[in-house]
């Protein structure tokens, strides 16, 4: 467990930070309501510290990271926290956002998957890629430039609809273009 001097200095990086990021990104950023804020963190550092602590089963670093991201789900949470509430009920509050912040982290982080692809071996080149590439350019020269274009969107990555809002057409008509190319390269190359 960190020592006190510690903890208040961590607390007041994570107040920093937590303000800059909302003086830059809160439209309706009130000077009252961020001390009320201020104030109801100091009182209640500790317990954010511990929840996190125990969290981060004692990890210090992940620890500091855990109460960043409480702080600040904390202040962009801290509208809904009753002006009439009682200090055992803000205590309450507090520690559900923070151990819902927690919670949450913790489905990204179990979803997440992980690959160490620093020992994974080089792949050769094929021997047909060359072929492949120049059927492609083939094929593609025998389309027309707007029939390319649609080719082109969609081997960047575009879906339809964003297909059909780039070229101000419906997405029944990009579905419609993909059939007749398709239909067209068959015709020129035998269906196989």
């Amino acid at each position: 467990m960190p020592n006190q001097w510690q903890l208040d200095f961590f607390s007041l990086l994570c107040q920093i930070i937590a303000s800059i990021y909302v003086y830059y990104n809160m439209s309706d950023f009130s000077p009252q309501r961020y001390n009320e804020y201020e104030r109801f963190m100091v009182s209640h550092r500790q317990t954010v510290w511990q929840i996190c602590f125990r969290f981060a089963k004692g990890d210090q670093d992940r620890c500091r990271d855990l109460v960043q991201e409480v702080y600040l789900t904390l202040w962009l949470k801290f509208d809904q926290l009753r002006d009439d509430a009682s200090e055992r009920g803000r205590k309450a509050w507090l520690r559900r956002v923070a151990r819902n912040v927690l919670i949450d982290l913790h489905r990204k982080e179990k979803d997440a998957v992980f690959y160490d692809i620093s020992n994974l071996p080089d792949i050769p080149e094929s021997p047909h890629q060359d072929v492949l590439s120049e059927t492609i350019e083939e094929m593609t020269e025998l389309l027309s430039d707007s029939e390319r274009q649609l080719i082109q969107m969609r081997l960047d990555g575009y879906d339809a609809s964003e297909i059909a809002s780039a070229l101000n057409i419906k997405s029944d008509a990009v579905y419609q273009r993909f059939c007749r190319i398709i239909k067209k390269l068959k015709v020129i190359y035998g269906e196989q």
